[in-house]
């Protein structure tokens, strides 16, 4: 039997169980076999991944022996930190039965296992390796800093496999946490019998870039991380607690890593011969679609043996995303990719895109294949689709061929759907692009999210929609990905040329390719198709699809009578409306000031501020009255306020538009909404010319004047006039529609894009506008400012100077703009709090609602609910156990109000009510402090 010293250290252990009484059941796993599990699965997953292996050689520079070699052997000493006595403490029963002691340890570490295994390397293995020349010898003594060495970026990868990396350690000294007798020479005798099991010889390191390893040493932590996690599963790696010959252990290892790698489905599947738009869209039997100019210009574009980065400009509705999705099958058949994630602007895209997908993705691979399908958002578990793909109920009728074979239909691993973070190891990942941001962000785990989508083709959806922050750390991923060589398709309504350039710029430079020269700038260069590869940028104008070509006349309307004019002769008409507001108070306020003058009329409110399950519910009445399939019953005499919700991934269509001033691209957008689909003149869908007249887009804005005040906004718009703070380009918008009187899609969306965003149209802008205007561009410089400083400095390796910052996920700014909460609302009734929401299983998240920092920022003081009571409640009962929102309790006033208080950011008392109608208001005036709280 071994009796190393190495099997006196435990790697991972349950707490003692206690037996009769008297008799303890110590349930343990040795630190040596914890660490040969975990270097099985990095074996096999480079052994059988060939995708995950070529990019690992891209990025070290190493052969394939090579880098298989020594990742192995490298990340068997993840867990070195473990053998620190300091950590072995933490379990006294495990510690006197392998040590025969009881520590005499008077505190706990400050440092988690991973930072003591940075302490131990730089303290001790670093010379060890010195001294077996598999590292040169650096100047200085042992205890002196020298220079670092490429395995002193790799080794940082290594034990920095806890989501962030090791914490600094310069004047720590070993014996702060180290037995240095004891616990050096286990884990020397631990190197000692690791060599000869791994190599034929005594290894020498060998000759890289520096450089090279730095970077690469963002996507090791990754797949250090993901080997950690499934050599941690029991399942396949039952505790084992007394010693043998570590190459039988090892033999043994490797066979449970193939199968915890089978079930965990993490190797890729092969892409299919081909891939038709029959397979994607639904048709009828025998009908053959027409596929449109963008999908046959993609289909046949050359594809070099290269990486790529492409951008498909075009009008709403001219098959983008099927466009999107063949070209990134041509990709993975071209070997740029196995695997593919769709990164959605909000959670409701990502929903759709989801339900778009399940039934038709499989095609995307070879017959017989059993790709997986995840959605990754924050809010994913609450999506019925995917939770009956994760868990899915047979029908009674289901073919079951008993042969093992998984019917037709959306597959989900449930391993990979525990998470966000592991759901983008899936072959196709559908969520928000939050969850891809993430991988160059100081979020917890980012270095997985890396990894994740090394093999796949990235295709970011509704790109014009990023503000100044998100467009830099778009720009970041894009340089990242572009290192991993990875391939990209970004999808875009319309985009200003300097943001088009900015991206070209990242993705060129991510490769290491000299900048690209945009050479499609006038406005005849739309719809548009820019391709940028190894060969350099090739630019193809396209033609759009006839059905989407149109003509759109703008009518301003200045006075709220016009309004309700042209809202009468819609109701009269028998057709329906949509008002389209820039903030909640607004769209309150006009649906209030509507009611009380028609109160006959049928009027909905929509906007962002409702309890989740009561935002459900009122979009679910939504789609259903104005959606494609929607009939002349269902439309006629409806009028919807709303606010932005509707701008985008809702598949609305309006027979009259009225939308408050908003920039030209935020416009173009919302008149996606308006006569959407052909319609007959009741507003039944019809094949062919649409028979409702005229198309006019009614835009609610202050009187278009080459002269405007200072407060041309802010006088018009009081509550908005911080939502587009850049009142410039609002005038440009106005200007540019007015005087035109109409646009023509897709002729004149280049001109009206760079008319307001070029970097001409800025010497337009009237001297009184020119403050505010500069303000805005100061606070998007600003902005751009603080997503650099957010970013992770890739170049300097995983390392925590890279930055000084790690946050939690839920924390971590993928967006700015005005500081959120989360309030949970509940009623409180007879001295108990129960959720808003009634629905089973997910109560608190369908009852949360976010609301401005500034109205709300922590519970307020209660009667008869204390405030240790409040906590406790929180803990047992909220998610996160209440860690990232506040609970509004809830007493039911007049009529359907429910009301209650919470602290603002000024720490006053502010009372608030809530409706299923209205949604959460507050009041203006903040409670005194010995009002009372009064029920009525």
């Amino acid at each position: 039997m071994p009796s190393s010293s190495y099997f006196n250290y435990w790697g991972k252990a349950k707490q003692a169980i206690e037996v009769d009484h008297s008799l303890q059941i110590h349930k343990y796993h040795l630190l040596p076999f914890h660490a040969l599990d975990v270097a099985a699965v990095g074996y096999a997953l480079l052994n059988q991944d060939h995708a995950y292996l070529r990019h690992f050689l891209r990025l070290t520079g190493l052969s394939k022996p090579q880098f298989i070699q020594w990742f192995t052997f490298l990340i068997a000493l993840h867990d070195i930190g473990k053998f620190a006595d300091s950590f072995q403490s933490l379990n006294a029963d495990v510690l006197k039965k392998l040590q025969q002691r009881t520590s005499q340890r008077q505190y706990s570490s400050h440092f988690r296992h991973d930072s003591l295994g940075w302490i131990l390397w730089k303290n001790h293995l670093r010379q060890q390796f010195q001294d077996k020349g598999i590292m040169p010898k650096g100047s200085g003594s042992k205890r002196r800093e020298s220079a670092p060495h490429v395995l002193d970026f790799w080794m940082g990868a290594m034990v920095g496999h806890h989501g962030q990396p090791p914490q600094p350690t310069t004047n720590r000294l070993p014996r702060d946490d180290f037995d240095e007798t004891n616990d050096f020479a286990a884990a020397t005798a631990f190197l000692d019998d690791l060599i000869p099991l791994l190599f034929d010889e005594m290894p020498v390191f060998p000759a890289c870039s520096t450089q090279a390893i730095q970077l690469a040493s963002w996507w090791l932590s990754g797949l250090a991380v993901l080997s950690d996690w499934l050599g941690s599963n029991t399942n396949f790696f039952p505790y084992q607690s007394q010693p043998m010959p570590l190459g039988e252990y090892w033999e043994q290892a490797k066979q449970q890593a193939e199968q915890a790698i089978q079930k965990a489905e993490l190797l890729s599947c092969l892409p299919s011969v081909s891939l038709m738009l029959t397979d994607l869209i639904d048709v009828e039997p025998h009908v053959i679609p027409e596929p449109t100019p963008l999908q046959q210009m993609v289909s046949g574009w050359e594809l070099p043996a290269s990486p790529h980065l492409f951008i498909l400009e075009d009008v709403t509705g001219a098959g983008k995303t099927e466009a999107a999705v063949l070209l990134a099958h041509r990709l993975m058949q071209a070997g740029q990719g196995n695997s593919l994630y769709f990164a959605l602007p909000t959670m409701a895209t990502a929903n759709t895109m989801y339900s778009r997908m399940k039934d038709v993705y499989r095609r995307l691979f070879v017959s017989g294949a059993n790709p997986s399908l995840i959605l990754a958002h924050g809010a994913s578990d609450m999506s019925a689709d995917f939770r009956q793909s994760v868990f899915p109920e047979m029908p009674a009728t289901a073919e079951n061929y008993g042969d093992g074979t998984t019917p037709a239909g959306a597959h989900c691993n449930a391993w990979l759907a525990d998470n966000c973070k592991k759901a983008l190891l899936a072959d196709i990942g559908i969520g928000t692009v939050d969850q891809a941001l993430l991988a160059i962000l100081p979020a917890r785990h980012q270095s997985l999210r890396l990894l994740g989508l090394v093999n796949k083709i990235l295709l970011v959806d509704e790109v014009h929609a990023c503000d100044a922050y998100m467009h830099e750390l778009l720009c970041a991923l894009l340089r990242a990905h572009a290192a991993a060589g990875g391939s990209v398709i970004l999808l875009s309504a319309t985009l200003p040329k300097k943001q088009r350039q900015a991206l070209l710029n990242a993705y060129a430079e991510g490769q290491g390719w000299r900048k690209p020269v945009l050479q499609a700038t006038d406005d005849k260069s739309y719809p548009l198709v820019s391709c940028l590869n190894a060969q350099g940028l090739r630019e193809q104008v396209v033609a759009t699809r006839a059905s989407v070509k149109r003509e759109v006349n703008v009518q301003f309307l200045s006075e709220r009578q016009a309004i309700d004019d042209l809202l009468s002769s819609t109701v009269e008409q028998g057709k329906c409306a949509c008002w389209i507001r820039n903030t909640v108070k607004d769209a309150i306020e006009a649906y209030q000031q509507i009611k009380v003058k028609h109160p006959d009329w049928q009027v909905d409110l929509f906007h962002a501020r409702y309890a989740l399950g009561d935002r459900i519910t009122i979009e679910k009445r939504v789609v259903a009255r104005f959606d494609k399939s929607s009939t002349a019953e269902s439309r006629r005499g409806q009028i919807l306020i709303a606010t932005q919700v509707v701008e985008q991934s809702l598949d609305l269509d309006f027979d009259t538009l009225i939308t408050d001033l908003a920039p030209i691209d935020l416009l173009i957008q919302r008149a996606g909404r308006l006569r959407r689909h052909t319609r007959d003149v009741l507003g039944n869908r019809i094949a062919g010319e649409d028979q409702r007249g005229a198309v006019t887009l009614h835009v609610h804005s202050p009187e278009v004047t080459d002269s405007p005040t200072g407060r041309w906004v802010a006088d018009f718009f009081p509550n908005a006039q911080k939502v587009y703070d850049h009142h410039g380009q609002l005038w440009l918008t106005a200007k540019l529609l007015h005087q035109q009187g109409k646009f023509q899609m897709p002729e004149d969306a280049r001109r009206l894009i760079e008319g307001v965003y070029g970097v001409d149209a800025q010497d337009d802008i009237p001297q009184t506008l020119l403050y505010r205007s500069n303000e805005a561009e100061g606070g998007d410089r600003a902005d751009a400012s603080i997503a650099r400083l957010n970013t992770l400095s890739m170049a300097v390796g995983y390392t925590d100077a890279s930055t000084n910052r790690w946050w939690d996920e839920a924390k971590t700014p993928t967006r700015l703009g005005e500081e959120t909460t989360m309030v949970y609302l509940a009623k409180w009734q007879d001295g108990v709090l129960l959720p808003w929401s009634d629905s089973k299983g997910y109560e608190w998240q369908l009852s949360a609602v976010s609301m401005r920092t500034y109205w709300i920022t922590a519970e307020a003081a209660i009667p008869d609910l204390t405030q240790e009571a409040l906590e406790q409640f929180k803990v047992s009962n909220l998610p996160a156990k209440g860690k990232w929102g506040v609970l509004l309790p809830l007493q039911s006033v007049a009529g359907d109000n429910w009301q209650g208080v919470a602290r603002n950011a000024k720490q006053e008392t502010v009372r608030f009510i809530y409706s299923e109608k209205f949604g959460l208001m507050a009041d203006v005036e903040p409670v005194k402090k010995d009002a009372k709280h009064e029920s009525d």
